[in-house]
């Protein structure tokens, strides 16, 4: 199938949900570490 815009990443099988509360675990830590990422690097976007 051709698309537009496909996405770069693509989960296949029927392992979404199992898969979804692992993804959503590691978004938690990201967004609670964000401000140690931004304290270690700064605010500049390259």
């Amino acid at each position: 199938m051709d698309a537009e815009n496909p996405p770069r990443r693509l989960l296949p099988g029927r392992d979404f949900p199992e898969i979804e509360p692992i993804h959503q675990d590691r978004l938690q830590t990201w967004r609670d570490w964000q401000p140690v990422s931004v304290a270690a690097f700064g605010d500049r976007v390259n």
